[in-house]
């Protein structure tokens, strides 16, 4: 008898510890999503023309004016902080400088960003990659 109500109360703790953690996987699950709507809304706003540097903070909050066409053509430039772990999902035109974006893999940390085929990876957590080698890159990348 005595063993018998021991095991209850061990099923019923163990019940309330799997509801919370259950609580906890949900709220992890909620915050993961602001984040990426986050990231969606950071990756949408330029800061200059150019290209694309990851893992950056913005320096400067103020809005740029509106582009001529001709502008709107050329690349924009957006800090975009992969705050995700994961897979980032882009694959390069080549394994060396320029990094120019060939395609972006959906269902991966890059694929909701606004990172598009044809943009240019400058720099990765303010640190220039223009010139660096492949190795230096995926290492950068792999830190974030």
């Amino acid at each position: 008898a005595r063993a018998s109500a021991a095991l209850e109360q061990l099923r019923f703790a163990l019940g309330a510890k799997d509801r919370e953690l259950a609580e906890k996987v949900k709220a992890i699950a909620q915050r993961e999503a602001e984040v990426k709507q986050l990231l969606k809304q950071l990756a949408a706003v330029p800061v200059s023309e150019g290209s694309y540097a990851a893992g950056s903070p913005r320096e400067s909050s103020a809005p740029s004016p509106l582009p001529s066409e001709a502008e709107s053509a050329a690349a924009s430039t957006f800090d975009v902080m992969f705050a995700l772990e994961g897979p980032l999902g882009i694959e390069f035109i080549e394994l060396s400088a320029p990094y120019i974006v060939k395609r972006v893999h959906p269902n991966r940390v890059a694929s909701d960003l606004g990172i598009a085929p044809g943009d240019e990876l400058v720099s990765v957590a303010d640190v220039p990659v223009t010139e660096a080698p492949w190795e230096t890159l995926k290492q950068r990348l792999t830190g974030r």
